[in-house]
C-alpha cells in the first residue's frame, strides 16, 4: 500500500527530474536562440566588411586597373580597326585600278545588275568620301564591298567591342546598368566593380543590415521563451517550499492574534458560564 502513495523519497526524485527538464529546456533554448543571434551577427559582420573603407578602396583599385586595361584594349582595337579599314580600302583601290586597266567604265545613270562595269560602279561609290553609300544594302551586301562597309558602319566585331568600351567608360551616363556592357567579356569586370561602388551608400548598408534583424528577433524570442518556461517548471518544483514559507510567515501572526484574543475570549467564557450558573440557581429557587 505504501508504494501507491508519494513518499518523501519519491517526491525528491520527481523534483530532481522536473528540475532537470527545466534546466534542459533552458540550455536548449539558449543554444538555439544564441545560434540564431550568432548567425545574425555573422551576417552583420559580412555587411560591415562589404561596406568598409578597406573594401571600398580595394574595389576602387580594381576598377582603376580594369579601366586601364579597357583603355589599352580601346587603343588596340582602334589601331586594329584603322589598319583593317586601310587594308580593305587598298584592296578596293587595287580592284578598281585593275578594272580600269581593262578599259572598264561605268555610267552613273545606267541600270547595272552585274558584270565588271557594275563592280567598278559599286567600288567607286563605296570609296566616295562625300557620301555614305555604305549605309545602303546594295553596298553592305555586295561581296566586294562587304568587309569595307562593315568596318565603315562599325558593324564588325572589333567596332562593336570598341563601341561597348566607349559606352562603359562614359562618365556622363551609366551604361554599365545595361546588359550590353554587363555581358560583354571585355567590360563585365569593370562594370561589376563600378556597380558595386555605386551601391556603396549608407542606405544600401542599412537595407542589407535588415537581413540580420529576424535572426536577432527569433533568437531573443527563443531565449526569453525558454527562460520563462524553465522558470515556470522550476517554480512548480518549489511549490511545497513556497507553501511552507507562506505558512511560516502566517503562523506567527495567527499565533500572536490568538494569544492576544485568548484573555478576552476567556473572560467572555467566564461571564457566560456565570450567567448560566446564576440562571440555573434562580430556576431551582423558584421551583422550591
Amino acid at each position: 500500500m505504501e508504494n501507491k502513495y508519494l513518499n518523501e523519497e519519491r517526491y525528491q526524485n520527481n523534483k530532481k527530474k522536473i528540475s532537470k527538464i527545466a534546466l534542459i529546456i533552458l540550455i536548449v533554448g539558449i543554444l538555439i536562440g544564441g545560434s540564431l543571434i550568432v548567425v545574425g551577427l555573422v551576417k552583420q559582420n559580412g555587411v560591415n566588411s562589404n561596406y568598409s573603407e578597406e573594401s571600398k578602396e580595394s574595389l576602387q583599385e580594381k576598377m582603376e586597373s580594369e579601366k586601364k586595361n579597357l583603355n589599352l584594349k580601346k587603343s588596340e582595337l582602334e589601331a586594329k580597326r584603322t589598319s583593317a579599314l586601310e587594308t580593305e580600302k587598298k584592296n578596293l583601290e587595287s580592284k578598281k585600278e585593275e578594272l580600269k586597266s581593262k578599259g572598264i567604265t561605268y555610267d552613273n545613270f545606267a541600270n547595272y545588275e552585274d558584270g565588271e562595269a557594275y563592280d567598278l560602279y559599286v567600288i567607286t561609290k563605296a570609296l566616295d568620301p562625300s557620301f555614305d553609300y555604305c549605309a545602303f544594302d546594295e553596298y553592305k551586301n555586295n561581296s566586294l564591298t562587304l568587309k569595307y562597309c562593315s568596318i565603315v558602319n562599325k558593324e564588325d566585331e572589333d567596332s562593336k567591342n570598341l563601341s561597348v568600351i566607349n559606352d562603359a567608360l562614359d562618365e556622363s551616363f551609366n551604361h554599365c546598368a545595361f546588359s550590353e556592357c554587363q555581358n560583354n567579356s571585355l567590360t563585365s569586370k569593370y562594370c561589376s566593380y563600378k556597380e558595386q561602388l555605386d551601391d556603396f551608400t549608407d542606405f544600401n548598408k542599412e537595407f542589407d543590415s535588415f537581413d540580420s534583424v529576424p535572426f536577432y528577433m527569433y533568437g531573443a524570442f527563443v531565449i526569453i521563451s525558454s527562460c520563462m518556461i524553465s522558470f515556470a517548471i522550476f517554480m512548480f518544483t518549489k511549490r511545497r517550499e513556497i507553501m511552507a514559507f507562506s505558512a511560516q510567515q502566517v503562523m506567527p501572526v495567527a499565533k500572536e492574534g490568538i494569544e492576544t484574543m485568548a484573555p478576552t475570549i476567556g473572560t467572555i467564557g467566564k461571564e457566560i458560564a456565570k450567567g448560566i450558573t446564576e440562571g440555573i440557581r434562580e430556576t431551582k429557587e423558584d421551583e422550591e
